[in-house]
């Protein structure tokens, strides 16, 4: 009977790490490894555009500690977290976006999307 138990326990327990594993997401070629990216959304803009909006947000937020155009890829600090920006395009008039933000070692989900949202509002303004 103890074998049984604890048989289902470990089953039950797989079952949920492998489902909060999966729910965080992943961007095939954003340069973040699986479950590293705390915010993602597909934008209809081209790869500059969204650069630019995203550089821009960026910058007011925080500091911009390393960027590179061509990978897509751009680094900051924002209110103590360690915040990526992965843009990759996806036709050229369209990009998917994506946003770690960790805060102590513990992603920050509502800074990641915060960022995305500035960046599309400020891409709705422009």
């Amino acid at each position: 009977m103890k074998k049984i138990c604890g048989g289902i326990l470990c089953g039950a327990l797989l079952l949920v790490l492998g489902s909060c594993s999966s729910s965080t997401g992943s961007m095939k070629g954003s340069g973040l490894p699986a479950g590293q990216v705390t915010a993602k959304a597909h934008i209809d803009k081209s790869k500059n555009q969204v650069w630019i909006a995203s550089s821009k947000v960026i910058n007011q937020l925080g500091l911009i500690t390393r960027e590179d155009s061509t990978e897509g890829r751009m680094e900051a600090n924002i209110r103590d977290a360690k915040v990526i920006v992965m843009v990759n395009p996806l036709t050229p008039h369209s990009v998917r976006i994506g946003v770690n933000a960790h805060k102590n070692q513990l992603p920050d989900r509502n800074l990641a999307a915060e960022i995305i949202t500035k960046i599309q509002e400020r891409l709705k303004s422009s």
